[in-house]
């Protein structure tokens, strides 16, 4: 069951992951990211009635061991391995108590904990984890809160599935009545961190460096880069397991960098000194994907007298100005905007002078990956309706001033507000340009397109700037006050997930543009 599961997911991978960055570049330009299920949708959770429910024992089985499962062309290997220091069922409890400790009373039981790691939500397991909870003490308890492996282990790391490495954490969460023994509330482990989006399968797409040789060795540093990516993914697919429970409890904002903090970036503790440039404000490209019988239709409009790129640099400003200082200097924007990617991921050819005067430039640039690069207008529509798309691909690349070359680098992405992954929104109709011109923006297009691309610019730098480690103004990000589970269900149809902490050597994995067909999310 577990393969046929995650055959299916690899499949919608296919089609939803991107290709490496061209020209090397994937060795500082990187965005990690949570798996995106594209259709395939978590189910939702079965939430019961809690009055009753005064005194809870919890127990956790998902942490003895860590299952590593290479696919190779004619069938998959796998190993399992001792992670019992992880301490991982103590940091369940821990998380569960420290969340639910204002609802239930907690009671410790002991019980088997390898009983309870072996025992599986399918038919030929049926009736074993009744028995295991029929030889515990219920006297003094209303309800047992149960974490057990959804598939053979609670945690795998798969590697060679169309050549993604994967960290999969995926348990069932269940509220058990401690004397009917019947199931008052269940839940599947789940992540989540755009507000409006909906949840995703918890797993996590790692670098090569993880990837599984045929003898399925992990070195012991990527064994404890596993446990602290595991200790990180635990943290969030709680709160959001506990979340889709409704117990009704307050909960940290989904999302929220409390709960995946940016990582720390060695690599930017020496920048004091910065310029910033961007250079993604000169046009706008237009784009309609073709169909049958005809060919995609791209046109690019000059927006320079937007005055884009100067809003950009000042928003920066205003976000980095307590930590660091901000310098002028002379840069060609003309000529940033048509070249500075990085070769073989060394040296920076990026069209700005080398200076003494500041420690590093700090750049924005297009994300010439996409197929809207900068700023751009994606329709499309059928014999029901039609759509256009605003999205803003580009990159904040940090790059040495003295040397010129690459810091670090980072897709631009959307802050926890936003249901969306990435700088994307739709705009009305009314800005698409009659399909005789499309080189001519309708009267009135102008101040609608600026203003909702300057909303994602200014969202997106924000959250992208912190996730690549530099210090913000206070204030900057205000964190949301935490929330009560019991809000409604988002009803709004899941988009490519955020990226959140990972290491630097990730490989680059960048959201996808907008659909071909269908209506913008």
């Amino acid at each position: 069951m577990k393969r046929l599961i995650v055959a299916a997911l690899a499949a919608l991978l296919a089609f939803t992951l991107p290709a490496p960055a061209r020209g090397g570049g994937g060795h500082y330009v990187y965005i990690p990211i949570y798996i995106p299920t594209g259709p395939a949708m978590v189910p939702g959770a079965d939430v019961g009635g809690y009055d009753k429910i005064h005194k809870v024992a919890i127990l956790s089985g998902i942490g003895t061991k860590l299952e590593l499962e290479k696919w190779n062309f004619l069938a998959p290997q796998d190993r399992d391995v001792d992670i019992a220091a992880w301490q991982v069922d103590e940091t369940v409890t821990a998380t569960l108590k420290k969340y639910l400790g204002g609802k239930f009373t907690f009671v410790d039981l002991p019980y088997d904990r390898a009983k309870l790691a072996a025992f599986r939500p399918t038919m030929w397991h049926a009736g074993e984890l009744t028995g295991l909870l029929k030889t515990l003490p219920n006297a003094d308890v209303d309800a047992f809160l149960v974490v057990y492996p959804q598939v053979e282990s609670g945690i795998q790391l798969e590697s060679g599935h169309f050549n993604q490495n994967v960290l999969w954490v995926r348990y069932v969460m269940e509220l058990i009545d401690s004397h009917t023994y019947k199931t008052i509330a269940s839940s599947t482990s789940r992540y989540q961190i755009h507000e409006g989006g909906m949840p995703e399968f918890p797993g996590r797409v790692l670098g090569d460096e993880f990837k599984l040789d045929d003898k399925l060795t992990v070195s012991p540093e990527n064994l404890e880069k596993l446990r602290a990516l595991t200790d990180a993914m635990l943290e969030v697919t709680l709160t959001e397991t506990v979340r889709s429970l409704q117990f009704g409890v307050a909960l940290p904002p989904v999302g929220d960098h409390s709960l995946l903090p940016a990582p720390p970036v060695k690599s930017t503790e020496g920048v004091k000194t910065i310029a910033i440039a961007s250079a993604i404000g000169d046009r706008l490209l237009l784009h309609v994907p073709g169909g049958t019988f005809t060919k995609d239709t791209d046109v690019k409009i000059p927006i320079a007298d937007w005055g884009l790129d100067a809003d950009v640099e000042a928003a920066i400003r205003g976000l980095l100005s307590k930590d660091y200082a901000v310098k002028d200097v002379p840069v060609d924007r003309a000529a940033l905007a048509q070249k500075w990617w990085v070769m073989n991921g060394k040296e920076a050819t990026v069209a700005v002078p080398q200076t003494q005067d500041v420690d590093a430039y700090l750049l924005v640039v297009k994300d010439e990956r996409k197929i809207l690069s900068g700023l751009g207008l994606w329709h499309d529509g059928n014999w029901v309706s039609d759509w256009t798309y605003l999205a803003a691909n580009y990159l904040v690349l940090l790059v040495d001033a003295h040397t010129l070359k690459p810091i670090i680098g980072r897709v631009a992405v959307m802050s926890s507000k936003s249901a969306s992954g990435f700088p994307s929104e739709k705009l009305p109709n009314g800005v698409w340009p009659n399909a005789k011109s499309l080189d001519t923006l309708p009267p009135g297009a102008k101040p609608v397109i600026r203003d909702a691309a300057m909303h994602l610019l200014k969202d997106s730098l924000g959250e992208t700037l912190y996730q690549m480690g530099m210090k913000l103004e206070d204030g900057a990000m205000p964190d949301a006050v935490p929330a009560p589970d019991t809000a409604a269900t988002p009803q709004a149809p899941g988009a490519a997930t955020a990226p959140q902490a990972q290491p630097e050597s990730a490989p680059p994995q960048a959201p996808q543009t907008p659909p071909a067909a269908g209506p913008a999310q």
